[in-house]
């Protein structure tokens, strides 16, 4: 059994080869929502799809990877090849958010068995759709804001799937930029990739999966010492909202589980604002992080003791068919109320509600001189509660 300090340069190592992926995808990605912007998450996951280490990025992004590792691992299974990698963006295939950010993921394998996956998220500008940036607001359904990706492959034993990639770039309106991201992110898993099998080299499988596993233990040890110094009970809150829509939110805690209620929420929208159960769990997952363990990298050991309920068909655990391209505000939002919930656990020690809007600006047209497309897409800045 490795020593406690090289488990520690082993789990540095794995959180370092997160960080270098989001340093690789912001240095040579294209589009400047991806380079200037950060809309993008990186991080590394065991061979199951477990969060292991994320880097820099949107918060929000960091509990995305593993669920869409997790539906690969599902749909392809024994099936998946060295030198493979896969790309998803559909919320109801791994995708989690909305069709504008594409996850690809590569199966990192070691001596011929699977023992990792590098993945990244990024916002692409176009992805087709009814609108340039693929974000409009007046949609129905899924299928009016853009090109979905199943959780497909996207490279076959290392050489690129020639169909997939004509059908991403014949669909966008920037096809240039579209596949300039798409291979700032094959190589940032590339990367990660490398760093990875230098570790599995270096200390071998079996010290290198002890230590991923030594860390969920000790992800999970931090997330209970934190919820157990939490009060204890159900607070819940009911706030109406601009529509006239009222959402519900309520929250258990116990010494051994924090579980978030979302259910008796009004039906999805038919609008483009609904966000995918992965999406609501994500939301309940920052709040559980904030509040148990704000200081130490996340994975799959932060959020055991976590359990979140949702139904099915309502705005916060969309259908098949629900639009969700402007799901972030509700996911915000969602955020705040679960904010107040525990404002109530904890009165005095928690900061008001914030801007709680991404505010997304969209610009696009054609250059006057060249006549060639252009997108800008822009989140707004906005305040923070003291």
């Amino acid at each position: 059994m490795p020593d406690p300090f090289t488990l520690s340069v082993i789990q540095a190592g794995l959180e370092n080869a997160a960080e270098e992926m989001f340093a690789v995808l912001r240095k040579t990605a294209m589009s400047p929502i991806i380079y200037e912007v950060l809309d993008v998450g990186t991080g590394v996951t065991d061979a199951a799809g477990n969060l292991v280490s994320s880097g820099a990025g949107i918060p929000t992004f960091v509990g995305v990877l593993d669920k869409a590792v997790k539906v690969l691992v599902a749909r392809h299974g024994d099936a998946i090849e060295e030198g493979d990698i896969f790309v998803t963006n559909d919320p109801n295939h791994g995708g989690v958010t909305h069709l504008n950010d594409v996850v690809i993921a590569k199966p990192v394998f070691f001596e011929g068995a699977r023992v990792a996956w590098s993945a990244s998220i990024a916002h692409w500008g176009d992805i087709g759709g009814k609108v340039p940036g693929s974000m409009a607001t007046d949609v129905s359904e899924i299928f009016a804001e853009g090109l979905r990706l199943p959780a497909v492959r996207l490279f076959r034993r290392g050489q690129p799937v020639k169909a997939v990639f004509d059908i991403i770039e014949t669909n966008s309106r920037l096809p240039e930029f579209v596949h300039g991201d798409l291979w700032a992110q094959v190589a940032a898993s590339n990367t990660a990739e490398g760093q990875i099998l230098a570790l599995f080299a270096k200390f071998g499988r079996e010290a290198v999966e002890h230590s991923i596993a030594e860390s969920f233990e000790t992800g999970r040890a931090r997330a209970l010492a934190g919820l157990r110094a939490l009060p204890k009970g159900r607070f819940g809150v009911e706030e109406e909202q601009d529509d006239g829509a009222c959402w519900r939110a309520a929250i258990s805690i116990s010494d051994e589980r924090f579980a978030v209620d979302l259910r008796g929420n009004p039906r999805a929208l038919a609008a483009p604002y609904n966000t995918s159960r992965d999406g609501a769990v994500i939301s309940s997952q920052m709040i559980f992080k904030a509040l148990c363990d704000p200081d130490r990298f996340a994975n799959a050991g932060s959020f055991a003791l976590l359990e979140v309920m949702t139904e099915e068909g309502t705005i916060f655990h969309a259908g098949p068919t629900a639009p969700q391209g402007y799901y972030f505000e509700t996911r915000i939002r969602l955020f705040d109320l679960l904010w107040q919930c525990m404002a109530k656990a904890m009165p005095g020690r928690l900061p008001a509600g914030s801007f709680s809007s991404i505010f997304g600006t969209v610009i696009a047209g054609r250059h006057p001189d060249t006549g060639r497309r252009y997108t800008m897409v822009e989140p707004q800045m906005g305040g923070w509660g003291a």
